[in-house]
């Protein structure tokens, strides 16, 4: 088995490396690689938030009491192991954004469809990316909250019923979860043009939403400032 290789300890485990820090919420890491392992475990911070698991384990999901803001899956991961690891995870939250590291886009795409994976984001082969595709998906996560809640805050100042605003966001929803099949990167952009594209279906214009949630964006504390 993978994990039976000498651990790195006492060679240079290189702690301090920012590619190994993953600062998302709640995240499950599948690797069998002990550097990075190590690296996280080090971090008291991280170990608060984060689970890592090798796949060679018996894998449980009884200590991560929160619901899971991310997956992230090792380049070097057999897939078929990621496959069933990442399905027991899907059974038992519905929502979970995937980081696959180093994954070819066609395994990334066929599992997404296989899975019902609700985003994937695919990251560059090198493992220096993994901290910030982390964080990606949770800005990604963070833009849909934000985004939900302005089309209920343009929903009420436009005087629209339950029902209609509840389409809006059925449509949302319905079209952004679409990208799973694509293995995209969802920016901001493409969440507001599906709002408008919602909006547009209930005779709101898309300029008119434009240009509420523009004023809506920019009167929210800490807005467009973006994390390094």
């Amino acid at each position: 088995m993978k994990s039976s290789r000498p651990s790195p300890r006492g060679r240079d485990r290189r702690h301090s490396q920012p590619e190994y820090k993953i600062d998302v919420s709640s995240a499950l890491v599948i690797t069998e690689r002990e550097e990075i392992r190590d690296a996280l475990e080090a971090d008291p911070s991280l170990v608060r938030h984060l689970r890592v698991r090798s796949p060679g384990q018996v894998v449980t999901f009884l200590d991560l009491h929160l619901p899971l803001t991310g997956v992230v899956i090792d380049a070097e991961l057999d897939w078929e192991l990621a496959e069933g690891l990442l399905a027991e995870t899907r059974s038992r939250w519905s929502v979970v954004p995937v980081v696959a590291v180093g994954v070819p886009r066609s395994g990334v795409k066929a599992f997404a469809g296989e899975v019902d994976i609700e985003c994937c984001v695919v990251a560059d082969t090198r493992l220096a990316t993994v901290e910030a595709t982390a964080a990606r998906v949770h800005d990604l996560h963070q833009a849909f909250e934000q985004l939900d809640h302005a089309i209920v805050a343009f929903a009420k100042a436009h005087g629209l019923t339950r029902r209609q605003t509840d389409s809006v966001r059925v449509h949302l929803n319905g079209v952004a979860f679409g990208y799973r099949h694509r293995y995209l990167n969802i920016g901001e952009s493409t969440l507001r043009n599906t709002f408008g594209d919602a909006c547009r279906r209930i005779g709101i214009s898309k300029r008119e939403f434009y240009a509420y949630f523009e004023r809506w964006r920019t009167s929210r504390p800490g807005e467009g400032s973006s994390s390094a």
